[in-house]
């Protein structure tokens, strides 16, 4: 191999001019701000979500105007107020015995429909609406007690017959008298044999004893009932009762206002009519009427009910919507401590009635606490 040859191929490549050029472009800036010497001043931070709700680390909420008036935010300045003392009881919704009424089957019977059909759920029907038809079904004794008596009566009216034939020939010397008791005799023995008749294979119909709707229905075409069942249940919905049940008699002597609150929250108004004398369960019921409008209820749908006693009590008076749950589930309100700014408060809560709450503790009077939007507040992370 010659010394050119070898030269050429231990020599380092040399890199082009151009790519020379850009790697002194790349370097250029971060050699000039690492001189020494020389401040080049600190970039401020570009604000992020100024404008927008911020939980901050003390737990406290900044919320701008504008998401104020979008969450439809307001507030109320508290104080210091006397209410009754408050019992919660567990009760449920009940049909008012005026305005309900339970068709049964009179006997033992198959059921049959009429020309309109059976009625079905929710169906609105008028008092003396015929509603179905009831086939007797009598047991085999009681066939036999019938035909039996149809068999005497058959055998009364024939020597009746005869009788008053002996006596429509001695019309002229047969007393008048006993022709017209033997002619009345005949046409009561008629009717009874009739009716005898019609109870062996006579449909008996079956009307609706009250006005109202269906709520509940067993009327099946084609089944057989037994005496005294329950057949079908009329509610008139817009008259409904409440029935609550408390375990302190003397507890109906001190209430001089009751409502009640649904599942879902919705608050209902009621009036107390009157109380048992009688213990069930070691408890006393108590009967309420519903006033005014009130939401679609169900029989037998619990409801909480607070009884409102003449017992006085201090605290602050707020809406229900203004209470709501921390993350550890105790009782908390929004006070607003300025313009922007919302503070968590634990409170001490106890029910006044369906819509309003007394705070024990945890609020000073003069504090501004938020009644309306609080649970969105409380969504705010």
């Amino acid at each position: 191999m010659t010394r050119t040859a070898v030269m050429a191929v231990r020599a380092p490549r040399s890199l082009p001019g151009h790519r020379i050029a850009w790697l002194l472009w790349c370097l250029l800036p971060s050699l000039v701000l690492a001189h020494p010497g020389h401040d080049h001043g600190v970039t401020e931070p570009v604000p992020v979500a100024a404008n927008l709700p911020t939980r901050q680390p003390d737990g406290s909420l900044f919320l701008p105007k504008s998401v104020q008036r979008l969450y439809g935010v307001r507030t109320l300045q508290v104080e210091l107020t006397q209410v009754g003392h408050s019992e919660h009881v567990i009760g449920e919704v009940v049909a008012d015995p005026n305005a309900s009424g339970l068709l049964q089957a009179p006997k033992l019977g198959r059921i049959h429909t009429t020309e309109q059909g059976l009625p079905v759920l929710g169906q609105e029907v008028t008092a003396g609406t015929l509603l179905a038809w009831l086939e007797p079904l009598p047991t085999s004794l009681e066939r036999a007690n019938q035909e039996a008596q149809l068999a005497d009566l058959e055998g009364q009216l024939a020597l009746l017959r005869q009788r008053l034939e002996r006596l429509e020939q001695l019309q002229e010397s047969a007393p008048r008298q006993e022709l017209e008791d033997v002619i009345l005799q005949l046409t009561s023995t008629e009717a009874r044999r009739a009716a005898v008749s019609r109870g062996l294979d006579e449909h008996q119909p079956l009307y609706a004893p009250v006005s109202g709707v269906v709520s509940q229905t067993r009327l099946h075409a084609g089944a057989i009932v037994d005496e005294h069942e329950a057949l079908l249940e009329l509610v008139d919905p817009r008259r409904l009762q409440v029935t609550a049940f408390v375990s302190d008699p003397a507890l109906i002597d001190a209430v001089v206002d009751a409502s009640a609150r649904t599942a879902s929250g919705e608050p209902l108004r009621l009036r107390l009519i009157g109380s048992g004398l009688r213990l069930q369960a070691q408890t006393l019921p108590l009967q309420f009427e519903l006033l005014g409008e009130f939401p679609r209820l169900a029989l037998g749908q619990p409801l909480s009910v607070l009884l409102e006693t003449a017992n006085q009590r201090t605290g602050v008076v707020l809406p229900r919507p203004a209470v709501v749950r921390q993350g550890g589930g105790a009782d908390q309100v929004w006070v607003h401590t300025s313009a922007e700014r919302f503070t968590p408060r634990l409170v001490r809560v106890e029910p006044i009635d369906a819509e309003r709450v007394l705070v024990g503790a945890g609020l000073t009077p003069g504090e501004r606490v938020v009644i309306l939007g609080a649970s969105l507040l409380n969504q705010v992370r």
